[in-house]
């Protein structure tokens, strides 16, 4: 959750826009939870949208970002059984939405 909050801070930080939005809702979906993290910064350009889960991809100055976060936190994602997907359009904002498997309460 970290790097997804941290990415939409600087997006917020990057944007003209007023007021800044950053928003986080959870909600249950059959067997899982689902988490969407949402900013009206800046957005993600069409042509990085493939990319952004890429290790080392990063759109930020150098030094400024390794281009690991989005890649580690979607590795973490996949490795409990979960999805993590983003919803972007330039100049208005991104919305990124975690779905990770309920775990199965064990008996006493």
């Amino acid at each position: 959750f970290v790097h997804l909050i941290s990415n939409a801070n600087h997006a917020l930080k990057e944007s003209k826009k007023t007021p800044k939005k950053l928003a986080v809702h959870s909600k249950f979906v059959q067997d899982s939870v689902q988490i969407k993290i949402s900013d009206n910064g800046v957005g993600i350009s069409h042509e990085n949208m493939n990319k952004i889960f890429d290790p080392f991809f990063t759109t930020k100055e150098v030094g400024e970002g390794t281009g690991l976060g989005l890649s580690i936190c979607f590795g973490i994602v996949e490795s409990h059984q979960g999805k993590l997907y983003v919803d972007s359009t330039p100049g208005q904002g991104s919305t990124f939405t975690l779905e990770l498997p309920l775990a199965q309460a064990s008996p006493q």
